[in-house]
């Protein structure tokens, strides 16, 4: 559904289309009247966004460059025309069914002084109207990751030769998924609604050849 604000009074709400889902007050909702019937249903709901299952573009690419034994190796994996309903409890929608209240939603949330605010009022009650599937919760979830990075340095052969043993060495640092470049404030894009987020990992170390 569409969302063209919230509402502002009580005289805003007798003053608007009848909204079927529940009863709204102040900071609540406030949906197109898709078939101007003067009614707020089902036969108002549109297509919105894209895909949120699977992003309707993927693609990655590698950059690479080594110079006098320095180098790196970098991958990169990126979506297009995706989308994300952002519908976690606790973060997006807080206090359902006992769940916590994010920080995020609560500096976020409208109030009689904040009316431009980004989501709904706050409420502890079942509020069917807020949370149909609508444009206030649907978010850009295209991303573009670095997903695995390595900087190296191949010791040079004239000092290994000293060791008479080692063959080749190499000292290496490695990352996984330490950049991303996304349009979500909080969320990570690949898991915006997990209970456990993606983790980054560093690994330094030394392969020796003999």
């Amino acid at each position: 559904m569409q969302d063209i604000g919230d509402f502002t009074n009580e005289e805003d709400i007798a003053n608007s289309p009848a909204q079927n889902f529940s009863t709204v007050r102040p900071g609540d909702i406030k949906y197109r009247d898709v078939n101007s019937d003067n009614i707020i249903d089902e036969n108002d709901k549109i297509a919105i966004g894209y895909s949120d299952v699977a992003p309707e573009i993927y693609y990655s690419f590698n950059l690479g460059l080594e110079w006098k034994g320095l180098g790196f190796n970098a991958q990169f994996q990126g979506t297009g025309n995706y989308s994300a309903i952002l519908n976690t409890k606790s973060m997006y929608w807080p206090l359902i069914n006992n769940t916590t209240l994010s920080r995020h939603y609560y500096e976020n949330r409208w109030t009689p002084e904040n009316t431009n605010a980004r989501y709904p009022r706050l409420s502890s009650e079942s509020n069917a109207n807020n949370y149909q599937t609508n444009t206030v919760w649907l978010a850009d979830r295209s991303f573009l990751k670095l997903r695995n990075v390595e900087v190296y340095y191949k010791l040079p052969k004239n000092l290994l030769d000293r060791t008479k043993i080692v063959g080749s060495a190499r000292l290496y640092v490695r990352g996984a998924d330490l950049l991303c470049f996304d349009k979500l404030d909080v969320s990570d894009p690949e898991s915006y609604g997990a209970t456990n987020p993606l983790n980054k990992s560093v690994i330094v170390g030394l392969t020796i050849g003999f």
